[in-house]
């Protein structure tokens, strides 16, 4: 369903090919994992202290339910339905698409607008990393803008019903369901009995309690110059999430030059700073995908500066000239591992 981009989970969870799992006891690290192709890449969930295989059916099921009504590319989906009836009438949708649709209005606010979540038709226009993906003429652009307001989606709570006020407007949740939908997936896990997970949507990682032996997991931070799984420090942790937002995964080039899918809504232009990634730390992945784009499309001054400013949330900054920038509050738990990079703050 999106970008995001990719953290490893160190020594805790391995990739694998599509619907296999795995078991691994050896001595304090009971665990069990299974990887799937869904929300277009690949998941990983490791439960520990379990032998249990039974338990990855309800919670890939509950992953599949998720995708199919928050995916705009579902045909039966609340988004796709939004999107035929757009500047019409409301339409009814789940308690799951009123919940996100409110959080997404909630972080578009926090970023004064960066943040969007009626681009839709912008990310459509480029379509960047499907075969359609191109440099939109600027006439497009300007018209495409037109319909980007997420002032315009208006939620009626009380009967589970969203308008989009003008037609050809389109929500897309690219940005922030797959970190939704890795919270739900944590709460799934939970009512099933496990404590102790991991949850890998393609780099949207959410760690659940602890390992067995009530150690913290180490999470590596994706380097942009290496491939998936690279990584160029680590941090230590335990309930909490990690999700990256970088310019070089989704992209293509012309005339030399680079094209990535971060989109600022205001220009309808991919992010033209000097960050190559972000990484945020925080309790829920829901919180650090949308933090991810917004800081990153904020750029590092100003995007350092908002998360210092707010409660329980971390940050890592990588400079297209090799530079890591680290917020106040993980200054003393980021372990440099790539000496190609420079600690700078």
């Amino acid at each position: 369903m999106k970008k995001k981009i990719i953290l490893i989970v160190i020594m805790s969870m391995i990739l694998y090919i599509t619907s296999c799992s795995y078991k691994q006891n050896n001595g304090a690290d009971k665990k069990i994992s299974k990887s799937d192709f869904m929300l277009n890449t690949y998941i990983t969930i490791t439960l520990y202290d379990t032998e249990d295989e039974t338990l990855f059916e309800p919670i890939f099921d509950y992953i599949k339910q998720l995708e199919n009504i928050l995916s705009i590319h579902i045909k039966t989906s609340d988004l796709y339905k939004l999107r035929e009836n757009a500047g019409k009438e409301y339409t009814k949708v789940s308690d799951e698409t009123i919940e996100v649709t409110k959080k997404s209005i909630e972080y578009s606010e926090l970023s004064e607008g960066l943040f969007d979540v009626s681009l839709g038709p912008i990310i459509e226009l480029w379509g960047i990393g499907t075969p359609e993906e191109r440099v939109p003429s600027k006439e497009e652009i300007e018209k495409a803008l037109l319909l980007v307001d997420y002032k315009k989606v208006k939620i009626d709570e009380e009967q589970k019903q969203i308008m989009l006020e003008k037609e050809g407007m389109f929500i897309d949740f690219g940005a922030i369901a797959k970190g939704y939908i890795a919270d739900k997936t944590a709460d799934k896990i939970k009512e099933l009995g496990i404590d102790n997970a991991i949850v890998n949507l393609g780099g949207n990682v959410l760690l659940l309690g602890t390992k067995s032996d009530n150690s913290d997991f180490s999470v590596g931070i994706q380097n942009p110059e290496e491939a998936r799984g690279g990584y160029l420090g680590i941090i230590k942790a335990s309930n909490l999430s990690v999700v990256t937002s970088g310019d070089y995964e989704r992209y293509f080039e012309k005339d030399d030059k680079r094209y990535h899918h971060i989109i600022n809504p205001f220009t309808g232009f991919p992010s033209d700073n000097n960050l190559k990634s972000v990484s945020i730390i925080s309790s829920t992945s829901f919180e650090s995908d949308a933090l991810s784009t917004t800081t990153l499309l904020l750029g590092l001054e100003k995007g350092l500066s908002k998360v210092n400013n707010l409660d329980d949330v971390e940050a890592v900054f990588v400079t297209k000239d090799n530079k890591i920038y680290l917020s106040d509050g993980i200054k003393d738990k980021f372990e440099l591992t790539d000496k190609k990079y420079k600690i700078v703050n």
